[in-house]
C-alpha cells in the first residue's frame, strides 16, 4: 500500500505495473529472505561478489 497510497492512475494496468516494479526492484531486494540464510538477496549478492 506504502508504494501507491493516495495515487491516481488513468489505467488499472497502470497501477498494475508500478505495483509490480516496486515488489520486484524494492521490496524483494531488501526483504530477507529464509532460502537464502535469512539475509537480503542485496547482501546475498555482495557475500557472493566478494
Amino acid at each position: 500500500m506504502e508504494e501507491i497510497n493516495g495515487e491516481l492512475f488513468e489505467t488499472r494496468g497502470a497501477m498494475r505495473r508500478q505495483v509490480f516494479d516496486y515488489i520486484k526492484m524494492d521490496e524483494n531486494r531488501q526483504r530477507r529472505h529464509s532460502a537464502i540464510g535469512t539475509i537480503s538477496p542485496e547482501a546475498f549478492d555482495a557475500r557472493m561478489i566478494a
